[in-house]
């Protein structure tokens, strides 16, 4: 596949992230509720509910919500444990450096790609400190509700493990916001895995968050003209 491939270009790569309290959500409620195979329409009902509301409603809403998080994250007393940093876990939307428009579309749109088992991986990564396949992929797994600690020979899939057969040039665009994905760990996970490249880079946009991709003001201005120049580099 490789020689298939010129480049890998992430905008926002996620993996293993910073979380907060974890020892509250590493239990078989709360994976067991997280594991549900329900199918809720939410494409068919969040249009009607979401009609309801101006765009300056939702915006405002949202500013409300993730300023209120921005401050207290940027208040963390130093002295209290990482772990109990719960609002510098959620802080991953800079919405003082977005357009309230954007803002507004991105709320309405959000839960087209809310899935509960993708969320759920991605609380196994972050207690457990791996970067594997989801823990109730294969039959024998099937009924695993709480995801095990990594064991010799469990048959998962770690993904970091097999970072370095990645062999072509690698670019990402990382935010500022380090809630749910954090620079430093991605950038360990993808370039200190991989096979280096002399091509290898990536970059932080200043003053961005990031809700599956980079946003922000500057994040098109910054991002883009930066993926040009390196993919005209290859």
């Amino acid at each position: 596949r490789n020689a298939n491939t010129l480049a890998f270009v992430g905008i926002d790569p996620a993996g293993s992230p910073i979380l907060a309290y974890e020892w509250l959500i590493d239990n078989a409620l709360i994976f067991d509720l997280l594991a549900l195979e329900v199918l809720i329409d939410l494409d068919a009902v969040m249009p009607w509910v979401m009609s309801l509301f101006p765009p300056v409603i939702t915006s405002g809403a949202i500013d409300l919500v993730f300023i209120t998080i921005g401050n207290l994250a940027d208040a963390f007393p130093n002295y209290l444990p990482a772990w109990a940093d719960l609002f510098g876990a959620l802080d991953f939307w800079s919405v003082v450096n977005m357009d309230p428009y954007v803002e507004d579309f991105t709320g309405r749109i959000a839960f087209s790609s809310f899935y509960l088992g993708g969320i759920a991986q991605y609380a196994d990564w972050g207690i457990n400190g791996e970067f594997r396949e989801h823990w109730q992929n294969g039959q024998e797994n099937a009924n695993l509700v709480v995801p095990p600690n990594r064991a010799p020979g469990d048959g998962y899939y770690y993904f970091n493990d097999y970072m370095s057969r990645m062999t072509v040039p690698a670019f990402s665009v990382f935010s500022a916001s380090s809630g749910l994905v954090d620079t430093a760990t991605m950038v360990d996970t993808i370039y200190n895995g991989k096979t280096y490249n002399s091509k290898d880079a990536w970059i932080e946009v200043p003053n961005s968050g990031h809700i599956d991709v980079v946003n922000g003001n500057q994040a098109p201005t910054v991002s883009f003209p930066a993926i040009a120049d390196w993919l005209d580099s290859l």
